[in-house]
């Protein structure tokens, strides 16, 4: 069993696959799921060695979905305070109003950071749905000058004929994570005064015992 997206439903599934023909498509054969119909979901297409042809992709309009464990994207891991959770991802390949050649990438998941205020691990949700343009690699720095800050052009990528998917996902995870992870306001400043009354009542304690060993000395 694969791990697939349905984009008509807009829903994960666990699918058994067959390849159709030599373009990287793969029909539905068994769907994990009771009621699942595969000739809705035949277009699909999944990529075991998560390495795609990025301007093919964009071309054809195809699409690559799946699911990666925090755990193997170990440059991600290194600003996580833990490397549990999962990243679910789907790729779709498109075109802008001028026709050049763009990824559209949906990241969803949970992970794990330490907040820089009070030191104590929070759960941080990811939610990423940006467009990715497709430039020639010589290219890229040109169209960075050209585009400039301009909020309305998406970010650029060197067009490849091998697309390393997980370095994709991680490089967005990275940029998509706050700079200064924090817990939300108030949460904190709770924990600190539970920690304060807690130290001030073990304080208190150790002034008490202290004043009974010297009653007991004298």
């Amino acid at each position: 069993m694969k791990f697939g997206f349905d984009s008509v439903g807009q829903k994960y599934y666990h699918w058994r696959f067959t390849c159709v023909g030599a373009s990287g498509h793969f029909r539905v054969l068994e769907c994990e799921i009771p009621g699942c119909v595969p000739d809705s979901v035949s277009y699909i297409i999944m990529v075991d060695s998560m390495i795609v042809d990025s301007l093919k992709l964009a071309r054809e309009q195809q699409r690559v979905a799946g699911r990666f464990a925090v755990a193997q994207l170990p440059r991600l891991v290194e600003s996580l305070l833990g490397n549990t959770g999962d990243l679910d991802y789907v790729i779709a390949g498109d075109k802008d109003t001028h026709e050049r050649p763009l990824l559209r990438l949906q990241v969803s998941g949970v992970v794990q950071l330490q907040c820089q205020r009070c030191l104590e691990g929070f759960a941080q949700h990811v939610d990423i749905d940006t467009a990715l343009r497709l430039v020639a690699e010589a290219a890229l720095d040109a169209e960075y000058e050209a585009c400039g800050d301009d909020p309305s052009e998406p970010e650029c990528i060197a067009a490849s004929s091998e697309l390393d998917v997980a370095a994709l996902i991680e490089d967005e995870v990275l940029l998509a994570l706050p700079p200064y992870p924090r817990h939300e306001a108030g949460v904190c400043e709770s924990k600190l005064v539970g920690a304060n009354v807690a130290s001030k009542v073990a304080s208190q304690s150790v002034t008490a015992f202290s004043a009974l060993q010297a009653l007991k000395v004298n």
